[in-house]
C-alpha cells in the first residue's frame, strides 16, 4: 500500500517536523543541533523547488545559494529565510548555521496553525506550554508512507523521497522506533535515498546538497569540541 499524495500547499519542512513531533511525550526528537540542521535542509529544499533560490556550484569551495528572481515567497518561514539569502548570498554550510537555529519556533508555530499539533497549558511552577498532537491524520500518513519507503522499500514520490532522506539524515530514525519500526535495512535504505537516482530532480539536487552541508557542519562541531 503506498501513500504517495502530499496536500499541494505541503512543505519539506513541515511534513519532516510533524513527523519529528512525538505525540505521546510531547516532545521533538533530536530537538537542538541536529533538528536546527535538517530543518535548514528541509528549508533549503522547499525554496529550490519553489523555484525562489538557486545553487551555484563553484570550481572551488561550498556550493552558494542565491535568490532567483527577486520574488519573496509568500510563506512567511520560506520568506525569512528567503530574506537572509537575498540579503547576502551564502554557501550552504554558512545557510545552516545561520538559518537553522531561526527555524524551530516559527515552524512548530505553522503546524500549530495549520491544526497538527496545539499548545497546551503548561502544569508546575513555571507553567510553560506543552506541544500536544491536535489532528493526528496527516503525521498518520505521513507515518504510513514512511514505513511504505523505509521498511517496505516502496518507491518514494519526490516528495516523500526528501523527507525520508532528511529524517536518515537526522540520525533520529532509530529514534523513531515506535512509528518508524528500525532495522539495519531501514538505516539502508535511508542512507540510499540521501545519495540515490532519484536525486537527478531539482529537489534531489538540494537534499544531496544540504546532506553535505549537514555532514561538515556536524564535521565541524565535533571537531570543536574535540579541540576543547
Amino acid at each position: 500500500m503506498t501513500h504517495d499524495t502530499a496536500p499541494t500547499d505541503a512543505l519539506v519542512v513541515d511534513d519532516l517536523a510533524l513527523l519529528l513531533f512525538d505525540p505521546r511525550t510531547g516532545a521533538v526528537v533530536g530537538d537542538g543541533m541536529p533538528l536546527f540542521h535538517v530543518l535548514a535542509g528541509a528549508v533549503l529544499i522547499d525554496l529550490v523547488v519553489a523555484d525562489r533560490v538557486r545553487l551555484e556550484h563553484p570550481r572551488r569551495g561550498l556550493d552558494q545559494v542565491r535568490t532567483v528572481g527577486g520574488t519573496r515567497p509568500e510563506t512567511p518561514v520560506l520568506a525569512t529565510a528567503w530574506d537572509e539569502i537575498d540579503r547576502k548570498p551564502m554557501d550552504v554550510y554558512t545557510m545552516v548555521l545561520v538559518l537553522g537555529p531561526r527555524l524551530r519556533d516559527p515552524v512548530l508555530d505553522r503546524l500549530v496553525e495549520r491544526g497538527h499539533l496545539r499548545r497546551e497549558p503548561g502544569r508546575g511552577l513555571f507553567r510553560v506550554a506543552r506541544l500536544a498532537e491536535a489532528d493526528g491524520t496527516r503525521r498518520r500518513d505521513l507515518v504510513a508512507a514512511m514505513r511504505d519507503v523505509l521498511v517496505d522499500g516502496a518507491p518514494p514520490s519526490t516528495h516523500h523521497a526528501a523527507v525520508a532522506a532528511l529524517l536518515s539524515a537526522s540520525g533520529q530514525l532509530a529514534a523513531m522506533h515506535a512509528d518508524i519500526p528500525w532495522s539495519g535495512e531501514v538505516h539502508t535504505r535511508g542512507k540510499k535515498l540521501e545519495r540515490s537516482a532519484w536525486a537527478a530532480t531539482t529537489a534531489g539536487q538540494a537534499v544531496q546538497v544540504g546532506m553535505a552541508s549537514l555532514i561538515a557542519t556536524n564535521l565541524f562541531t565535533a571537531t570543536s569540541i574535540l579541540a576543547d
